[in-house]
């Protein structure tokens, strides 16, 4: 598979707080190259791939929920991009962060509570900072206004029964076009859990968002009976 790295780096999190969001890794169990950030998954067989990946720690722990109403629709690639599209326009805002030791406790993350007893003994106890959580260091946050309009990640897409924020949506339709997709299948389509895209054996979940009743959507992807075979 051309560009590979490309794609799959498309899902992963190098920020993230658990190994498996960092890289893309080979699951022993479902002999499976996934890559992750804890929201929106890829998968594919590691023959497609050019590669070698090895498992993560703890990565056969992962399991995929349990597909409980299989379903054979589809969608184009057209159709989720137009809807992406059509969401609403917010101001871009690029947010610059630079961190600083913690001028409370020095940057080491801890405070000392000092207390002299009736008995003229000292005692001391350490704590992590309050200022800055014990982290030792304070991150200051400057927003800048570009002047731009972008679509805000926020907005909410519908498909079939499901709900997805842009920001996670917009990473599928990504990388559908990144392997020249048209017409997806729909495997699953569960509005309490995972919907799974597919195309060309190319298998992506995406988790359903709680979209609160009566908030609304902002655009909407419809799916067609009888798609086409995986």
């Amino acid at each position: 598979m051309k560009n590979e790295t490309e794609l799959l780096e498309m899902f992963t999190d190098p920020d993230g707080f658990r190994a498996f969001t960092y890289a893309p890794f080979l699951h022993p169990t479902y002999n499976e190259v996934w890559a992750t950030e804890g929201h929106v998954i890829i998968r594919i067989s590691p023959d497609r791939l050019n590669k070698h990946y090895e498992p993560v720690k703890g990565c056969e722990e992962l399991i995929l929920p349990k597909v409980l109403k299989p379903c054979h629709l589809s969608c184009t690639y057209k159709a989720i991009r137009r809807a992406l599209d059509e969401c609403p326009l917010v101001d871009e805002v690029v947010t610059e962060e630079h961190e600083e030791d913690c001028k409370e406790c020095g940057g080491t993350g801890k405070v000392e509570w000092e207390y002299t007893d009736d008995n003229l003994y000292t005692h001391y106890h350490s704590f992590d900072c309050p200022k800055c959580g014990g982290d030792g260091m304070i991150i200051h946050k400057l927003e800048t206004h570009t002047g731009k309009k972008v679509h805000d990640e926020n907005a909410i897409v519908k498909i079939g029964n499901s709900f997805f924020r842009w920001y996670y949506l917009d990473i599928v339709a990504n990388a559908f076009a990144h392997i020249g997709a048209d017409v997806i299948s729909i495997t699953e389509n569960n509005p309490f859990g995972m919907t799974e895209f597919v195309f060309d054996n190319i298998k992506i979940g995406l988790m359903t968002y709680d979209c609160k009743e009566g908030k609304g959507y902002n655009a909407e992807v419809e799916l067609k009976e009888n798609g086409d075979k995986v």
